[in-house]
């Protein structure tokens, strides 16, 4: 067992919590700790040929080339859900078995989309600005209610099923849209089912809760935009690519939507985005996943899967279950 190596890439692994690193030493694996290194490190490169499994997190895209490269290497494990950062397909080609951990941080997510539509609903960041330079604008601060309005979840999966659970706290009316509707959950919390045009219309909060692919790339776009409601804010905690930003810049420089809160972007971090430049917008680094439960979870959902799989179990959540 302990002539498996094992490339830890992601970089949040085990960095609040080292018991998922200390499990994987137990099990006598060679481990090589280059989190957050990257390929510009040549180090890494050279790591990455010669191991046998890969703990990855959201900033390498692991592309064909790669896997042409790295010819020892045969489970990656990923670290959350979505792996729309790795070419599953080239990974079947290869011979390498692909996991991730569906599941693991929905009730994290979850607040934290809760907790952008608050922030953003009751202007929260100026509100705190405001105050440490001295000022006491009570009177000139003005949110919006989110009691019993109306919120648009696009993707019911395991994150979106979470937010509306919390929606019924806020008697919200919920509306949804997904690709593969969950009736029997729908039914269960009244969600009513629309077109995602008609959800636009109507909704007051629209959260986005879908796997970023080559149908829901640019989905949210100026097409959209023009169908939704002045005072709608708009939700992101899954992937930036969903939403066209410049599209998403337009709507909220002119005003055609009140405010956005984004985890996730196009290009992270988003240094040369103009969105920074708004004042309408609420900003935070892909951390919505970000709790210590979560992480743990996470994480150590990630090193069980690469333990089964080097003993010869099979691994629960597989994304091309054929390669084992």
């Amino acid at each position: 067992m302990n002539t498996f190596r094992i490339l830890l890439e992601a970089r949040p692994f085990g960095i609040f919590n080292n018991t998922p690193l200390e499990k994987l030493k137990k099990e006598g694996f060679q481990i090589v700790d280059m989190r957050g290194a990257g390929l510009d490190n040549p180090d890494f490169y050279e790591a990455l040929i010669s191991s046998h499994a890969v703990v990855l997190g959201n900033d390498l895209n692991f592309t064909n080339s790669l896997f042409e490269d790295a010819i020892n290497l045969k489970i990656i494990s990923k670290i959350g859900a979505g792996c729309d950062n790795i070419d599953i397909s080239s990974a079947t080609k290869h011979n390498v078995l692909v996991c991730d951990t569906p599941g693991m941080n929905k009730n994290a997510v979850a607040d934290h989309t809760f907790a952008l539509i608050l922030s953003l609903a009751r202007n929260i960041l100026y509100c705190d600005k405001s105050i440490r330079e001295g000022l006491w604008e009570h009177a000139k601060v003005l949110g919006l209610d989110i009691w019993e309005k109306t919120i648009g979840i696009i993707g019911l999966g395991s994150i979106g099923r979470c937010v509306a659970k919390r929606a019924r706290g806020f008697n919200m009316k919920i509306v949804g849209y997904d690709y593969a509707w969950p009736s029997a959950f729908a039914d269960e919390y009244s969600i009513k089912k629309l077109d995602i045009q008609r959800l636009c219309e109507v909704s007051d909060i629209i959260t986005i809760h879908l796997p970023l692919t080559n149908k829901t790339r640019g989905l949210i776009n100026s097409k959209l935009f023009q169908f939704m409601k002045p005072t709608a804010l708009i939700i992101n905690t899954s992937r930036g690519s969903i939403i066209k930003e410049p599209d998403l810049y337009m709507a909220l420089q002119n005003k055609s939507i009140a405010g956005a809160g984004l985890d996730v972007f196009e290009n992270e971090p988003p240094k040369k985005s103009p969105l920074l430049k708004l004042n309408n917008v609420i900003l935070s680094p892909h951390t919505s996943a970000f709790t210590s439960n979560s992480l743990y979870q996470m994480d150590m959902t990630a090193v069980s899967q690469i333990i089964k799989f080097l003993k010869g179990e099979k691994p629960l959540f597989s994304k091309n279950p054929e390669v084992f």
